[in-house]
């Protein structure tokens, strides 16, 4: 397997940039204490468990953190406190590393895949501050969130930002493809979003209408980022297609995940705030699902506390009816299915070590307390 990668030839040019942050809120402290009989462990799946699998792609990735730390400079000194706030918040950098693991898989790693992670990071970074300020999130990674530190304002304006430079680097890679995939991915995740927030307190809303939401606001993000490196390394579009597949099983694994744990996660493991689902009236799988097999009478009583007045009494006695039935366990096992058609999507690659890194990043997807 050749890598064609030379660290020196990849140069973004000017601009900021930033990093990450995510969605969330609610004022809600639900600890969970054990998973559903998912299989899911109790405790935080650990970071340090992806360890082995980035040193496959350190080279690479050293150079992604040197085009990310480069965007975070402006020459201005207000914005670059900006910039600087932002980049103390480091995730686990999976989408990128997602990007640079099946360009090897397929074959080939250029510079042009390092863009391409760099656009990823930074878009899903765009999103987490857009998500904080709709959410009213207090909380990221442990610190507080942009629009809590420096106003909605900021935050809104900062989040612009980002989309506008991810858009400015893919335009410069030399497929004109990327340029166009990724402009209509900054559309699918706006619209994703303006989806769910129209979609607030519809508890209406079945499961293929959530699917297609979610497939929006977080799926496309993976599936592209899969198909354009796959399509970059030089991918038959048997391939390119089944590793599209792939991404989205496995991001629409990652939301409904996150939707759970959302009910039933700690806030002090996840780093961010949790109870934003039920604050803000968000209908996720765990709802759809105690509504379509609950009864009548306990339906209505479902309806009847979910249109009380946001507030704790309100939380408690809504998780207190999932408490009742197994719709979060509905929910992970829904996940567990899109992870097993995620993984049946991989065969199509040949036995190597970043194959196998794939199929360890989505299992922590799905087993993540986090």
């Amino acid at each position: 397997m050749t890598t064609a990668f030379d660290p020196d030839t990849i140069r973004l040019g000017h601009g900021q940039g930033r990093r990450k942050v995510m969605s969330g809120t609610g004022t809600s402290d639900t600890r969970r204490s054990d998973s559903p009989a998912s299989g899911n462990p109790s405790g935080r799946p650990s970071a340090a468990a992806l360890a082995p699998l980035f040193e496959l792609i350190r080279e690479p990735m050293v150079q992604v953190e040197r085009d990310l730390d480069a965007l975070y400079r402006s020459g201005y000194k207000g914005v670059d406190e900006l910039l600087r706030y932002i980049a103390g918040y480091r995730g686990k950098r999976m989408r990128p590393a997602i990007v640079l693991l099946t360009g090897l898989a397929c074959g080939k790693l250029t510079p042009e895949h390092v863009k391409l992670a760099v656009v990823l990071e930074v878009l899903h970074t765009a999103t987490l501050i857009h998500d904080d300020i709709i959410d009213e999130a207090d909380v990221r990674r442990n610190v507080e969130s942009v629009n809590t530190r420096f106003g909605n304002e900021t935050a809104v304006l900062l989040g612009d930002f980002l989309f506008s430079e991810s858009f400015r680097i893919a335009v410069e890679l030399e497929d004109a493809q990327v340029g166009r995939e990724v402009s209509l991915l900054c559309r699918d995740l706006c619209l994703g979003e303006m989806l769910e927030i129209t979609l607030r307190h519809d508890l209406g809303l079945d499961e293929d209408e959530y699917l297609d939401v979610i497939e929006k606001k977080t799926a496309v993000l993976f599936e592209v980022g899969c198909g354009l490196a796959a399509r970059l390394s030089g991918a038959d579009e048997t391939r390119e297609e089944a590793l599209r597949e792939f991404a989205r099983c496995m991001g629409l694994a990652f939301q409904v995940v996150d939707d759970c744990l959302d009910l039933v996660g700690a806030e002090g493991d996840m780093g961010k705030s949790l109870g934003n689902d039920v604050a803000h009236g968000m209908t996720t799988l765990p709802f759809i699902h105690f509504l379509r097999t609950a009864s009548e009478e306990r339906g209505q009583a479902f309806r009847e506390a979910f249109a009380q007045p946001i507030g704790a009494e309100r939380d408690v006695a809504i998780r207190a009816f999932l408490a009742e039935t197994d719709s979060v366990e509905y929910a992970y096992g829904r996940a567990r299915e899109w992870t097993a058609r995620a993984r049946a999507c991989l065969e199509t690659l040949p036995e190597t070590p970043y194959r196998k890194a794939l199929v360890e990043i989505l299992e922590f997807v799905v087993s993540r307390i986090c």
